[in-house]
């Protein structure tokens, strides 16, 4: 089975089409992910980017988007693919829209809702796209384009998901479910199982260039010869089932609303993580720092908590087993076997496992003439080490990898210091910082530092903060982010409670370290001679 797409050329309706920072083809990705669930065997898929050929343009009005499968003998035109496109999305759709796109510097996206989808239409749409390929939608025996069409409105099957599970979407979602939908919904018998497979499977192929194929192949099926010879061009790019797939990390930052009741903060960040794993399936979760109490010198005491005894940490294990993800807990107030108090993070394994302590390092203590001061010394004490963790994750191949995440806390941030030694000796890909920043430093260097610390140490960066909450006496910047080994950030939240998430795609980070080799050019010999020096006043 040989399955092509291509893009229009680029002197049709651009807001029609254009993948923006185009890297990876979300089609072939999906493609191959619909392939792999139905056990369907295939040679290439391939993207053509420019040499659209002459017979093509009349199966491809102005502006749609001409998609092609062969599928034995038959070859399937874009004409009837985009009725059922425009059926689904309207004639006005673009090609973001019905693909979301896929890059190194920006999350997928999608941007399609059906709460006004008119279901005997989208029935009979679907009806007439599988009968022309003789064969059932949503996880049925064969592959189906509805299956590769639909995939990426991941609002939507959410939507069907909470139907499934009988969840109350609407709060949610803050729409309304047609009753219509909800009667369609509940005769496709495979789509939960079809849903559950597919979004653990997270490929992203490996990219080589190959020639532009499409119309040779076209020639060669209407000529009855064989496929046609391959040669290098630098015309399009092409996924080859034989190159690796990667398997990316999900990581979900929970940007949780904290109050001043410490047992409604920790059933709410036992809710937020069982809502973040129902909703996005995350490898790993971050709770926000000081995600039991209140900021300030005045709350930490009677907040705190021995470590690993108190109620925090038993709801975190509790979390973690019963969701089986990796968990960062975020911050809490910690009394010491010392009897000091920490600002500590305790990470907890799928097994419900305490995996280590992380204490902050660098405490806050600063005066800003006539704006802000704030002296967490006062009452807090600091820690002694550095804390990182592995987390295992399996390739295509059921091989094992690992990625390592380094832990600071808010202020530790502002030292790269202690995140180069994460990254440049104990091996970090991630750094994760539970963090609240004040609104004065917030507004200024909260996403500079973020994109800084991924860029000194070329890892993802995941800053995690409480949502803002104008009653407390400490009021949180918020606007939790995670940052690419680019300096890009990937997914950002804004001031309320909410959930952000990210796939972490590994393989990037290698390509960013091998481009821009800092790691293996730093000039050690220099820096690490003791040379007198002029302390800062």
């Amino acid at each position: 089975m040989i399955i092509i797409l291509g893009d229009p050329e680029p002197f049709v309706d651009p807001t029609r089409y254009t993948l923006f920072a185009f890297r990876f083809c979300p089609f072939c990705v999906r493609v191959k992910l619909a392939l792999s669930f139905h056990k369907i065997d295939y040679d290439l898929i391939q993207v053509s980017l420019n040499d659209k050929p002459d017979w093509l343009v009349k199966y491809s009005p102005l502006g749609k988007v001409p998609l092609l499968i062969n599928q034995g003998d038959k070859l399937l035109e874009s004409d009837l693919i985009m009725r059922f496109v425009d059926e689904l999305h309207g004639e006005k759709s673009s090609l973001m829209s019905i693909c979301g796109f896929f890059s190194p510097g920006y999350s997928i996206l999608y941007g399609v809702t059906f709460s006004e989808l008119d279901v005997v239409k989208f029935r009979e749409a679907c009806s007439e796209l599988d009968n022309s390929i003789n064969s059932k939608y949503f996880a049925g025996d064969q592959l189906s384009l509805a299956d590769l069409i639909l995939f990426p409105m991941i609002d939507y099957f959410e939507i069907i998901l909470g139907i499934i599970h009988h969840i109350n979407y609407d709060q949610i979602y803050e729409m309304k479910i047609d009753d219509k939908l909800y009667n369609e919904a509940k005769t496709w018998s495979n789509l939960l199982n079809y849903l559950i497979t597919m979004r653990q499977e997270s490929f992203v192929s490996d990219i080589r260039i190959s020639t532009n194929i499409t119309a040779k192949f076209i020639a060669s099926k209407r000529s009855g010869l064989s496929n046609p010879d391959i040669q290098a061009t630098n015309g399009s790019f092409a996924c080859d089932k034989h190159y690796e797939c990667v398997k990316m990390l999900r990581l979900a930052l929970l940007q949780m609303f904290v109050g001043a009741d410490k047992t409604a903060n920790i059933k709410r960040a036992s809710e937020l993580i069982s809502r973040a794993v129902s909703e996005h399936s995350p490898h790993l979760v971050c709770l926000p720092e000081c995600f039991t109490s209140p900021i300030g010198a005045k709350y930490f005491g009677p907040y705190a908590e021995t470590v690993p005894n108190g109620p925090s940490c038993q709801m975190l294990s509790d979390a973690a087993k019963s969701h089986k993800i990796w968990l960062v807990g975020g911050s809490i107030p910690e009394r010491g076997p010392d009897g000091k108090l920490y600002n500590c993070c305790a990470t907890y394994n799928p097994d419900g496992e305490l995996v280590g302590l992380y204490r902050k390092l660098h405490l806050f203590d600063i005066d800003i003439p006539g704006q802000f001061t704030f002296k967490e010394s006062a009452s807090l004490s600091s820690g002694k080490e550095t804390f990182s963790f592995e987390i295992p994750l399996k390739n295509a191949e059921n091989k094992i990898s690992v990625i390592r995440v380094g832990i600071g806390i808010c202020y530790d941030i502002r030292f790269p210091e202690l995140s180069l030694l994460y990254a440049n000796q104990l091996g970090c890909q991630l750094l994760l910082f539970p963090a609240a920043f004040n609104p004065k430093t917030g507004s200024l260097h909260w996403e500079l530092l973020g994109r800084a610390r991924a860029l000194d140490t070329q890892c993802y960066v995941g800053m995690c903060s409480p949502a803002c909450n104008l009653e407390l006496d400490y009021i949180s910047h918020a606007e939790s982010l995670i940052t690419s080994p680019w300096g890009i950030v990937i997914a950002k939240g804004g001031k309320e409670e909410e959930i952000i998430t990210a796939d972490l795609d590994f393989s990037e980070l290698k390509c960013v370290r091998e481009s821009i080799p800092i790691g293996r050019q730093r000039r050690l010999d220099i820096y690490t001679t003791p040379k007198l020096v002029k302390k800062q006043s």
